[in-house]
């Protein structure tokens, strides 16, 4: 089908577009679908929408953050113990940091929606479905850490690599000097062969898909935190759709309280009692933001139910 041209500009229109203009019924799907994200997609608006809702809502929301950080730090004692220490965290942080971490995203949610904080939200996902949300949390995980593996594999090999060489042609060199001596040098030397320009783009390639994947299921927590009947893996595919097309706007979102970053350095994070609320806040006003521009996997996470009587009462015209 050749294109249509415009008599003023003599450039080659698109013949969908031209018509619809004329007069074809609808426009066709998806024509002007990504410009009209960008416009719509403000993070001026978010903020503004998230200063709102946190208004006189600011104390409980950053106690919130502490009581998730304190629980979080308790947890990080169990290094100190050898061996089964790392275990006894591991199950911690998956059978009660996940669900804690879930609620924090639904507590922020709540917030947002209602204008009303309430902490007990925080604490909302034990009392649904435990091991669902158990679960949820452990599939996400999952997969972040399984979007890790050619970097690990990239620094095994490379370390590997670094302590054959260094057994090969400088072990023998160094008998003779003490133990503290010898991991000094086999440190120097793992970090003079770890400055190579090959290996340093090799680790910024394979850094991509962990970011990647981290940032496509974001919106996950938030997706069953809107409906915790959801099973796992639906939850799990919803958010990764709700964000396709979006990985450049959250990457943006994060740079905008760039400002903040740096003032909670310089008042020695003393500012993280305004800054994490915040974020946090403006995060959950993305999500709604998301649904709003994407009602097909809005309707997929909260269905609206209506019956045929409803939809009769619905549009019956009302007469005075």
């Amino acid at each position: 089908m050749e294109g249509c041209r415009s008599g003023r500009t003599g450039r080659t229109r698109n013949p969908l577009i031209s018509l619809w203009r004329s007069g074809g019924s609808n426009p066709p799907p998806s024509v002007f679908k990504n410009k009209k994200i960008m416009g719509q997609i403000k993070f001026s608006l978010l903020k503004k929408e998230a200063r709102n809702s946190l208004n006189r809502n600011w104390f409980v929301s950053f106690l919130v953050f502490l009581i998730v950080g304190a629980i979080s730090s308790f947890t990080s004692i169990f290094r100190l113990i050898p061996f089964f220490g790392i275990f006894i965290r591991i199950i911690l942080i998956i059978f009660v940091m996940g669900p804690l971490y879930i609620g924090l995203r639904y507590y922020f949610l709540k917030l947002v929606k209602n204008k009303v904080s309430d902490i007990n939200n925080l604490f909302e996902p034990f009392s649904w479905d435990y091991f669902r949300s158990v679960g949820l949390y452990f599939m996400v995980s999952l997969f972040i850490i399984l979007s890790y593996l050619p970097l690990y594999i990239l620094i095994y090999l490379k370390v590997i690599n670094v302590i054959k060489d260094y057994y090969l042609n400088y072990y023998h060199s160094s008998l003779f000097i003490g133990p503290s001596d010898l991991y000094q040098d086999l440190y120097n030397h793992l970090i003079n062969s770890i400055n190579n320009s090959n290996f340093i783009i090799l680790f910024f390639i394979f850094l991509i898909p962990p970011i990647y994947v981290s940032i496509r299921l974001a919106m996950v927590f938030y997706v069953y935190g809107d409906n915790h009947d959801l099973p796992s893996f639906t939850a799990i595919s919803l958010g990764w759709k709700l964000m396709k097309n979006h990985f450049w706007h959250y990457i943006g979102l994060y740079l905008s309280f760039i400002g903040w970053y740096l003032l909670s350095i310089i008042t020695l994070f003393i500012a993280v009692i305004w800054f994490a609320p915040y974020i946090a806040t403006t995060k959950a006003q993305f999500y709604l933001k998301l649904k709003e521009l994407h009602p097909e996997i809005a309707n997929q996470i909260t269905p609206e139910i209506t019956s045929e009587a409803d939809s009769e009462i619905h549009n019956t015209p009302i007469v005075e």
